[in-house]
């Protein structure tokens, strides 16, 4: 069995006050435009699968303010990506074998794909998505800056004060997260779905081997 990191790119933000993703009108405004994953064996955490697929507009176009954020414009997607339909089979069978799937505020992905999966009337590739366990790297990123503020105040010695360092809770970007991580920025570039799932994984499974008790 696998795991699944993934990002999307889209052509805006939730609709403002809906979070019912059956109003495909009102989603007009958050409509997919790029995917990406990487899948890893559940047991040694070895990569098995890597993907990122660029979406066809299907009659939407995508706002400038965007495309300037993740650097896919309407003509782009038109002239890279793929029909909708056709990925739909590609993600039926990435997510086959797939036990829980991770990303960095998973909610806005999970709900980007339930979105258009039900626009596309995809019934049966709707429930499996749904049942799959979802993991958010900003929430545990969270409780994992919290646990190694704490080890460095119990670690405190030889007479020093207890460090003054404190988190206040705010959510971390992904970009936040990986620099408290690693001590450096990301390399890669941001706002790609591909790059940022390179950057989400190397982010979980940091704090995945980082013991904090």
């Amino acid at each position: 069995m696998t795991f699944m990191i993934i990002d999307t790119e889209t052509t805006g933000l939730f609709p403002r006050g809906c979070t019912d993703i059956t109003k495909s009108v009102v989603w007009e405004c958050c409509r997919m435009v790029q995917i990406a994953w990487r899948k890893y064996d559940e047991t040694t955490d070895a990569l098995v699968d890597k993907a990122c697929y660029t979406i066809k507009p299907d009659g939407y176009v995508i706002p400038d303010v965007p495309a300037k954020i993740h650097g896919i414009t309407t003509e782009i997607a038109t002239d890279t990506g793929i029909p909708i339909r056709d990925f739909f089979k590609l993600f039926a069978e990435a997510i086959e074998d797939v036990t829980f799937v991770v990303a960095h505020n998973v909610r806005f992905d999970d709900t980007v794909i339930q979105s258009e999966l039900y626009r596309y009337e995809q019934t049966e590739l709707y429930t499996k998505w749904c049942k799959k366990e979802k993991r958010c790297t900003m929430i545990m990123g969270n409780e994992w800056r919290r646990g190694i503020i704490k080890k460095r105040q119990r670690e405190a010695t030889n007479g020093t004060a207890a460090p003054t360092e404190f988190y206040n809770g705010k959510w971390m970007k992904l970009a936040e997260l990986y620099k408290i991580c690693f001590n450096k920025e990301p390399t890669e570039i941001l706002h790609r779905a591909d790059a940022d799932v390179s950057i989400c994984a190397d982010i979980y499974f940091h704090m995945k081997n980082t013991k904090i008790d």
